[in-house]
């Protein structure tokens, strides 16, 4: 699977998630979006598109993009000057998801990240003439705090999302997987979009569980015939020792193996 990762950076945070992806992911290429023609986006079967937030939305370049992939598989991350909060981002990050009605979206993640430095002069000039203005003063803050963003943590995060892998099928069915969370456990499920329930889960939008425990991969899966038997299958799979559900993986190998 060939990917094509671009991004729209003014001050450099976007192309810092980009240069992650591109050290994750095989057969794909980074550009930037002043280097992407449209004519370019049919050689691609995975597109992951990087913006920065202008103003709560897309930035202006990052929309013009969007009006060309509309059939496309995407994976969308970006970052904003807004210090991180459930609340504010889930809004933004719905106002872009409008953007990509018609497409098949796979991931999104949005981080932190620092403002230009014009930006925090103008605030500083602005609390001076407004000096009791509280929100003014937050917002000055929360630049501030902002300059070290993208940090190591946030970083680290979007590499889950380079998994958008030719092991997991794009075809809806029915599926009973296994996560491997970020405490080593393991949790087991069923669902009939395998893609889009596994970045449910890393996006702390799936279960209870897998949003106090991260997942970091999908370990297994496998089909079923329908709901019925895939929540059979679930629960026979529940029923089982650790140790036993890791080994479902390698059984799964040497059945392919024997196959062949």
């Amino acid at each position: 699977m060939k990917s094509l990762i671009v991004y729209s950076s003014a001050t450099g945070n976007t192309r810092k998630l980009a240069e992650v992806f591109a050290n994750e992911i095989e057969d794909a290429e980074l550009l930037s979006i002043q280097d992407v023609k449209v004519s370019m986006l049919k050689n691609f079967d995975m597109l992951y598109l990087g913006y920065w937030v202008d103003k709560g939305d897309l930035d202006a370049a990052s929309a013009k993009l969007a009006e060309h992939v509309q059939n496309a598989k995407i994976v969308l991350f970006g970052t904003l000057g807004a210090a991180d909060n459930s609340e504010y981002y889930t809004m933004v990050k719905r106002r872009i998801e409008t953007h990509f009605q018609d497409a098949k979206l796979y991931g999104h993640f949005l981080c932190q990240g620092k403002v230009q430095e014009s930006v925090i002069a103008r605030y500083r000039q602005m609390i001076k003439e407004h000096p009791d203005d509280v929100h003014m003063q937050e917002q000055l803050k929360n630049y501030e705090k902002g300059r070290t963003h993208p940090d190591e943590t946030d970083l680290q995060k979007p590499a889950i999302l380079s998994v958008p892998s030719p092991k997991i099928p794009y075809e809806d069915g029915f599926y009973v997987y296994l996560l491997r969370c970020c405490d080593e456990s393991l949790y087991c499920g069923w669902t009939t979009n395998l893609r889009k329930r596994f970045y449910d889960h890393v996006m702390k939008k799936g279960a209870k569980y897998t949003k106090a425990h991260r997942p970091l991969e999908l370990y297994y899966f496998e089909s079923c015939e329908d709901a019925a038997s895939a929540r059979k299958r679930e629960y026979a799979i529940k029923q089982l020792s650790r140790r036993e559900k890791l080994a479902l993986r390698n059984i799964k190998k040497e059945a392919v193996t024997n196959k062949k």
